[in-house]
């Protein structure tokens, strides 16, 4: 039974006592060399792929986390886990980013805890590792009502603006997000199982304002709708992070009067 994920750099990785009982995932560049493990872990995976986001400028030009990069990573620890490993190491060059967006998404997936205040960590990469294992990963937190919604609850049609086009995608009503003075409605995606989405038309309009912001100082904007895990950690965070400071709002919602 996983109990334990980490995330750090090569150079703590390499200087790592091995445990026959920990796994470990290993993120280099193709021009570094790869990290000198010590002998002994239960299992390596070696990838190779740089700390950049698609929408990066000069992205082309650097090896970006793959589709295929992430189905290595899910069935690496779906097999791991089935063999009885307890921890996972994960590491990158710095320990900061590529190594702590798949920490945070094991952690997620395997309902362990990761700090919700870590924000550095790659969210092109948490991301792509969402939508490949095809679930809404994030541990949950006493803020999410799963309510009484029933799951036969019927898809609607959402039509929302994307630029000068309507774009129309069928949704469906799964559960809420309960603040002290806010009630944010969480829907499902067709076609993408268990993705769930906040949409900025059933916030406030200054929260929707403040968030759609915070998105953009965190370069991921959203336009129409976000990923519920963004949503959660703007409110968690109290609106504060990426040099942006939208706490005089988020207070509104979820302060005493």
């Amino acid at each position: 039974m996983l109990i334990d994920v980490r995330f750090c750099g090569k150079i703590e990785a390499v200087a790592e006592p091995a445990r026959g009982d920990w796994a470990v995932i290993s993120i280099g560049e193709r021009e570094a060399e790869e990290a000198r493990l010590q002998p002994g872990w239960h299992s390596v995976l070696r990838l190779n792929f740089h700390d950049i986001d698609i929408h990066d400028v000069g992205a082309s030009d650097y090896d970006l986390f793959t589709a295929e990069q992430a189905r290595q990573i899910i069935d690496f620890v779906d097999a791991v886990v089935c063999a009885g490993v307890v921890g996972i190491l994960v590491h990158c060059k710095a320990g900061i980013s590529r190594s702590a967006a798949v920490a945070k998404w094991i952690a997620g997936s395997r309902y362990l805890s990761f700090n919700p205040n870590y924000m550095l960590y790659n969210r092109y990469v948490y991301k792509m590792l969402v939508q490949v294992s095809g679930e809404y990963v994030e541990a949950p937190l006493v803020d999410l009502n799963v309510d009484a919604l029933s799951a036969e609850n019927e898809f609607i049609d959402w039509t929302w603006r994307r630029g000068s086009e309507l774009a129309v995608h069928q949704i469906r009503h799964v559960s809420n997000l309960e603040y002290r003075h806010l009630i944010v409605p969480v829907w499902l995606l067709r076609g993408v199982a268990r993705l769930r989405l906040v949409r900025y038309e059933d916030l406030p309009v200054d929260l929707a304002t403040a968030f759609s912001q915070w998105q953009i100082l965190a370069a991921s904007p959203a336009p129409g709708a976000s990923y519920l895990h963004d949503f959660r950690d703007f409110m968690s965070l109290g609106g504060r992070g990426w040099s942006g400071d939208f706490s005089a709002i988020v207070e509104k919602y979820t302060l005493n009067d």
